[in-house]
């Protein structure tokens, strides 16, 4: 999860105050955690705002501490008042705190992501990827659902589906997001492995 929780970081960056500065302060926790906290830290002290605090966050989480990170994230996400950036900042808050196994704060994360922007196709995916992480089943099928009204769904995508359908017995449903999956697909391990999941019970692939 911290390679995508990078890639939302970057997405944030130009949303973020003296971008040259946060790269510095990025980079040094890349290269060293504590360096790159302590470099946060003083960067802060001396009124670094929220982009400091950013990549207090970034620290906290590469110093294994997911449940400040998410802390730090969802302040910042209350403050910002541009709809995307603070929908950005709560996703990458839910996906830390889910990092954390701290699961009710990452879905409540999630629903303040949503709040923020309600019908985002890169919010969708990211959304039920943590709901499949926190094994929240009916999140991750609203959320895939949702994502394909606005484009078509990738075989990966098909296949997180169809777990979901899977562990919520709806045996026919994952059936067709497993085909879907292995049409786009054919050696897609996931979907195989739960082709042999539905074959074991005796449900047929469409």
């Amino acid at each position: 999860m911290t390679s995508l929780f990078f890639l939302l970081a970057s997405l944030t960056a130009a949303n973020l105050d003296a971008p040259r500065t946060y790269d510095d302060c990025v980079a040094a926790v890349e290269a060293a955690p504590s360096a790159g906290r302590d470099y946060a830290e003083s960067w802060s002290a001396e009124g670094g705002g929220k982009a400091a605090k950013h990549c207090a966050a970034i620290a906290a989480l590469a110093l294994g501490s997911p449940l400040s990170a998410g802390a730090m994230l969802l302040d910042l996400a209350k403050a910002e008042t541009d709809p995307g950036a603070a929908a950005r900042l709560s996703l990458q808050a839910a996906e830390a705190f889910m990092e954390g196994n701290a699961r009710p704060q990452a879905f409540a994360a999630l629903r303040q992501t949503y709040e923020a922007a309600p019908d985002a196709p890169d919010v969708h995916m990211a959304a039920a990827t943590i709901y499949a992480t926190g094994e929240e089943w009916a999140g991750g099928i609203l959320a895939l659902t949702a994502l394909a009204r606005h484009a078509d769904l990738s075989a990966d995508a098909y296949a997180l589906r169809a777990q979901a359908y899977l562990e919520q017995e709806d045996m026919q449903a994952a059936a067709t997001d497993v085909t879907h999956a292995l049409t786009l697909d054919p050696l897609l391990v996931d979907a195989l492995v739960l082709r042999g999941r539905l074959l074991e019970a005796g449900v047929a692939l469409p």
